[in-house]
């Protein structure tokens, strides 16, 4: 069993399968309305106050998740503190995304597609040579829906992303074209 404070009125504790066996319980037959949950509910309030100190002021919710492995986590948070936050990570629009080519034609044709398509949604591009490949590296504006990205799906693999991909580019990589890349190899060969 590991208990974990979350703060005064939260708490989390996660029971393998033989924990949830021993308190007469299994995977399949949590149910909050069943006695026996409830009293394994109880149960562990009751453990957790010893343990841990855990005494909430008030009414508290409890969340119950099952586990791939047999075993559930249980999470308690009382209703004042509100539900717990979800977070969603999204790419910044400064970050880069950096694609990688062996072979030059589907640069060009990813980078003469990307233009003619959304040339309006990438902010900027630069090329970069390393051990006889390429990479190209976007700043895409449409950084919710990437539309201008999934172009150039169609035509290489992404290597990496963000800042400290592009760091590494900077340092490791020979740079053929600072500013516009897209926009100067449409241009050649588009």
């Amino acid at each position: 069993m590991e208990i974990k404070q979350l703060g005064r009125n939260r708490m989390s504790i996660r029971l393998s399968e033989p924990e949830l066996t021993a308190l007469g319980l299994s995977n399949e037959g949590i149910d909050c309305a069943n006695p026996a949950t409830q009293a394994m509910v109880l149960a562990l309030l009751e453990i957790a106050e010893k343990e841990v100190g855990f005494q909430p002021e008030d009414c508290l919710l409890v969340r119950i998740y099952l586990l791939e492995d047999g075993g559930c986590a249980l999470l308690f948070a009382s209703p004042q503190d509100g539900p717990p936050r979800r977070w969603k990570v999204r790419r910044h629009a400064v970050s880069p995304v950096i694609y990688a080519f062996s072979d030059v034609d589907a640069l060009i044709g990813g980078s003469v597609k990307l233009f003619q398509r959304y040339a309006h949604r990438i902010r900027k591009s630069m090329l970069y040579r390393i051990n006889g490949e390429w990479r190209l590296a976007v700043y895409p504006l449409d950084v919710l829906e990437n539309r201008s990205l999934a172009v150039l799906d169609e035509f290489g693999p992404r290597w990496g992303e963000g800042p400290v991909a592009a760091a590494w580019l900077d340092e490791h990589a020979e740079l053929l074209i600072e500013k516009d890349a897209i926009d100067l190899l449409s241009s050649y060969f588009g």
